[in-house]
């Protein structure tokens, strides 16, 4: 069982720091409990996974262990009782409690019966009382003890203190005296005591040293970034091969370090500010490099080298945007069959490790490499890299994606609202490419559901706290991070219940629907990113961050120019919504905010030029346009011009007018000439496009955390063309559907394991889609389930992915079975994207 008591195949993610007790090892999970193994065997002993405590740093005891505020069995793992128990002595655990006394208890518990004030009595289970003491320092946080004293600090001191033995004879509670107190720069948060000294870090990035003997202030650290690395008097580029010139950043390979290998490498790090791995068969080379590269300042934070041959070398796939193999000193000292199989595992590990897009690697171009690389090429995990002669080398390039990559360029895939990626390698199994942990305020609170994260072009978008960021999607490595004071995101994707600071515990952030309503305020390309920020869309360029240009539209009716809301991007245009408009309460009174920063429909919608920001047409609704019901593909734009029924209801008691007729209408993409419209059967909040079948999916999207008015039954299915009625029904069930080829995929309701699982519909047809049952081979309906979990299920060629409790995914086309990702959750937002070749 997982936390929300919701099953999972799922065991501990190490994050924190490992205790060791006896003969056990335990293991913190980050925000889960700790998981408990035999120190000699490695053997699973327990772990209870199934609470929502848990944090980084587990205390260990004789009977008990002390995680997150609560005291478990050292036997078992049950629950003993809460404590706030930072240090362990001599059978006595000793905390700090939020009034800043100083408590020590035993391992053992007891039973303490509190009388209410109208007489009623509660029975809570305590750890016996040993002591308790006032501290006469203001102290926030216990760190330690060593010797007799304690260690502890608050705001800008630490202090030593000295604690009581026990209680005094009268029973009074005894003080605890400092000793003494010293200042800190900041925040302390963690100390350590060693050498006769005593050792503390601050949150802002200080360490002090306390001890005996006069004060010693060495040179304040450096707040500048360590990107780059003296010269060492070489000139720029020097030494560096041509096709290898230029900006470069990211990782490299250079394979054998020998001959010119190790000059090279270093020219690498010191002038193309690349971060280098250097591959070296000779121990003694290895060992010598990098002590020689540690003493000049350069080893680790851009030189790295591992000691192994290329049949040993395990590093990760598509990581490396340089890879030079130099001539090794004796492979190829004779021809024949040595020198063509060591040769073949070069290139094997050169193609590997290419980066796509930018990816190109330098081999000899002895007879064996070629021979090699004519061979290797054409297998199937090496397409897309190509290969040629150059300047008296062997030339491997990965241009372009890998093929059969697909993206993520919008909040629901593409401008299809399909919610499907059409990548075709990410697939099972799966194993981890690269692990990262975002600064806070580069991620949305997970609760408000924020856009879901893009992938184009190698690049991971993710939009956080007035702030947009890029990572490299094959290393996880920050590309840019652009701050965006004038985003002003509040009351969409995080409201007044989110606490900026990121060490508070306490449940951050209520249920809101975010994205799931308002739709995401981005679109991505491989070459541009266009972000609605009020009256203007940012035009971002994707490599760089910088901002291109700011376009605004035309101004309305009423002489203002509007905000824009829906943002989509379908081939050379980009359609918009403008003048969002916000049903809202206050006061008790419900208001009708046209104009409005967000909503979940728009008064306009239009259609631009994305490379010049052309206006090619705009359209005024008789309703409005429903943001989640914008939709494009096959050369025209399709929207649901309606009000809901609550939302034409709420709307009319502000006093706003809706007299409108509701309709479903399209629009030729280019010139916005109406192809047709249909007046008699609208009724959904969500639109969606099958390109492969030219099928408009009206349907609802209510599920957990979404607009409150979404339609819950029906689905209707025209043809794009002409708008002709395929077929329709009253179903109830949950949304949004996915669209996967001919397929209508429902989303399943967590915690619906053992309840109706979630159908799916044959796009064309509306009937029951099936499949085949693994075991027996008869016909069974087509269906998947889930447990916890509150996201949106999203799919790709190969994969339903979702969150089960953990982070988990269905096969497709099969479906029917939940295979768990254990060890982590993903996100409320939809988060488990499958682009670029990856998950």
């Amino acid at each position: 069982m997982q936390p929300h008591t919701a099953p999972a195949f799922a065991g501990v993610a190490p994050q924190g720091y490992m205790t060791i007790a006896g003969g056990l090892l335990l293991v913190p999970g980050g925000r889960s409990v700790p998981a408990v193994y035999d120190r000699a065997t490695g053997a699973s002993i327990y772990y209870r996974a199934d609470t929502k405590r848990g944090c980084f740093e587990v205390i260990a005891g004789h009977k008990a262990f002390y995680n997150d505020g609560v005291a478990y069995s050292m036997d078992d793992g049950a629950v003993l009782a809460g404590a706030n128990v930072s240090v362990v002595c001599d059978g006595a655990g000793i905390g700090l409690d939020k009034k800043g006394w100083l408590r020590a208890g035993t391992e053992t518990t007891a039973t303490q019966v509190t009388v209410r004030s109208d007489g009623s009595t509660s029975t809570d289970t305590i750890l016996t009382s040993l002591w308790e003491a006032a501290c006469d320092a203001p102290v926030k946080t216990l760190f330690l003890k060593a010797g007799a004293r304690l260690y502890a600090g608050g705001p800008g001191f630490v202090a030593a203190i000295e604690p009581p033995l026990s209680r005094d004879a009268g029973g009074k509670a005894p003080s605890a005296r400092t000793v003494w107190r010293g200042e800190v720069n900041g925040d302390p948060v963690s100390a350590l005591a060693a050498d006769d000294k005593l050792f503390v870090v601050t949150r802002q990035g200080v360490v002090h040293c306390f001890g005996s003997g006069p004060a010693q202030t060495g040179p304040p650290p450096s707040q500048e970034p360590q990107g780059k690395i003296a010269d060492a008097g070489l000139v720029p580029g020097d030494g560096i091969p041509k096709p290898l010139k230029g900006p470069r950043d990211g990782y490299a390979l250079v394979v054998g370090l020998g001959n010119d290998g190790a000059a090279l490498a270093e020219r690498l790090a010191r002038h193309a500010q690349m971060r280098v791995i250097g591959l070296e068969a000779n121990a003694a080379r290895a060992d010598e490099l990098r002590r020689a590269w540690a003493k000049e300042g350069i080893y680790g934070e851009r030189l790295a080298v591992i000691q192994t041959d290329a049949g040993s070398a395990r590093l990760p796939s598509y990581f490396a945007s340089v890879v030079i193999v130099n001539q090794p000193d004796d492979a190829f000292a004779a021809e024949g069959q040595m020198g063509e199989a060591t040769a073949a595992q070069w290139v094997r590990l050169a193609a590997r490790a290419l980066r796509p897009y930018d990816g190109v690697a330098r081999l000899p171009d002895h007879p064996s490499f070629l021979k090699a690389a004519s061979a290797e090429l054409s297998r199937p995990g090496a397409q897309g890299v190509s290969f040629g002669l150059q300047d008296g080398a062997l030339w491997l390039r990965r241009k372009g994606p890998l093929p059969g990559a697909g993206t993520w360029t919008a909040e629901n895939g593409d401008a299809t609202n399909s919610i499907l990626s059409r990548d075709r390698l990410a697939r099972p199994p799966l194993g981890l490419l690269w692990f990262d942990d975002p600064r806070s305020e580069d991620v949305l609170p997970r609760h408000g559901h924020g856009p879901a994260p893009q992938i184009a072009g190698g690049r991971l978008f993710i939009e956080g706290l007035q702030r947009l960021s890029a990572r490299d999607v094959y290393t996880g490595r920050m590309l840019w991070r652009k701050d965006l004071p004038n985003l002003n995101t509040f009351g969409m994707y995080y409201d007044e219940s989110f606490n900026p600071d990121p060490t508070n515990r306490s449940y951050n952030q209520l249920h809101i629907p975010g994205a799931n309503a308002y739709g995401g305020n981005f679109v991505s390309t491989a070459d541009r990113i266009y972000l609605a920020q009020g009256a203007e869309c940012l035009v971002i360029d994707a490599a760089s961050g910088e901002t291109l240009h700011e376009w605004r539209l035309p101004a309305g009716p009423d002489g203002k120019t509007p905000h824009w809301g829906y943002l989509g991007i379908q081939g050379d245009f980009l359609i918009a919504s403008a003048a969002p408009l916000h049903a809202a309460e206050s006061n008790s009174r419900l208001l009708a905010l046209p104009n409005h920063r967000f909503g979940t429909e728009s008064r306009f919608l239009a259609v631009l030029n994305r490379h010049d920001g052309r206006l090619a047409w705009m359209k005024e609704a008789a309703c409005a346009f429903r943001h989640n019901a914008i939709v494009a593909g096959g050369g025209r734009v399709y929207a649901l011009d309606a009000f809901s029924e609550k939302k034409k209801e709420m709307l009319a008691k502000a006093g706003y007018n809706t007299s409108g007729s509701p309709r479903l209408v399209a629009f030729d993409q280019a010139t916005g000439a109406e192809v047709w419209s249909n007046s008699t059967q609208v009724f959904g909040t969500w639109l969606a496009y099958s390109e492969e079948n030219d099928a408009v999916v009206q349907a609802g999207s209510s599920f957990q955390d979404r607009a409150p008015d979404e339609a819950a039954t029906g689905l209707a299915v025209f043809r794009g063309a002409d708008g002709r009625l395929l077929w329709s029904n009253k179903d109830p069930y949950a949304g949004p559907p996915i669209l996967y080829h001919d397929m209508l995929i429902t989303q399943a309701r967590e915690s619906e394991m053992g309840r109706r699982p979630a159908k799916a519909y044959d796009i064309m047809t509306g009937r029951d889609a099936t499949t085949t049952h693994p075991l027996t081979g008869e016909t069974i309906p087509w269906q998947w389930v889930r447990s916890k979990g509150c996201n949106t299920a999203i799919a790709s060629e190969h994969l339903l992915t979702f969150r089960s409790a953990s982070a988990a995914y269905a096969p497709l086309p099969q479906g029917g079975s939940v295979t768990s990702i254990g060890g982590f959750k993903s996100g409320c937002t939809s988060n488990l994207i499958a682009a670029d070749g990856v998950l």
